[in-house]
């Protein structure tokens, strides 16, 4: 499978301008995704939680399993607000602690975010994009508003139709 990106090298505009972290912190299902060579698309099961640390630093806790083992990573980022020409928004400074990242610092994007209830984000780099829910499963009305959302705001960036569904030991989508 080959790279789900568009257009590495640009950069990625109309993020979420204002996140109150204390309510994006807990655990987030991942209910689809854009696979890059850092996952399988044989995960299942994946969610990430996000928790407050020392020095105003986010620890980003991942577990995921591939066949019958279950993978945990953690890694740490320091939330910054930029503003970029016409790119704004909420960023963080990822710091990959895994090995399957070089110790690079990235970026961590908030792309969008369901800011009445904080029930469903998407959340991304240059190189992959996660779409998250609070429960294991999300509605496939809001699932389809947010793929259209998607595709209005990011096709010059992101590759929407190979994003990949995360299979669950549940349903992923409410009808």
């Amino acid at each position: 499978m080959g790279n789900s990106i568009g257009n590495e090298g640009k950069e990625i505009c109309h993020t979420v301008k204002n996140v109150d972290l204390n309510r994006f912190m807990g655990k987030w299902y991942r209910i689809a995704s854009l696979i890059n060579e850092f996952e399988s698309n044989e995960s299942y099961d994946v969610t990430v939680e996000y928790s407050m640390g020392v020095n105003n630093e986010i620890k980003i806790s991942t577990e995921e399993f591939i066949g019958d083992k279950k993978i945990k990573s953690i890694s740490h980022a320091i939330p910054i607000h930029w503003k970029k020409s016409s790119c704004y928004g909420s960023q963080f400074n990822l710091k990959p602690d895994f090995k399957r990242h070089e110790s690079e610092i990235r970026f961590y994007f908030i792309l969008d975010l369901d800011r009445t209830n904080y029930e469903h984000a998407v959340v991304g780099s240059q190189d992959w994009l996660w779409i998250i829910n609070r429960k294991p499963q999300m509605d496939a009305y809001d699932y389809g508003l947010l793929l259209h959302k998607l595709k209005m705001r990011f096709k010059n960036f992101y590759n929407i139709q190979d994003i990949e569904v995360t299979s669950q030991n549940y349903i992923n989508f409410k009808t």
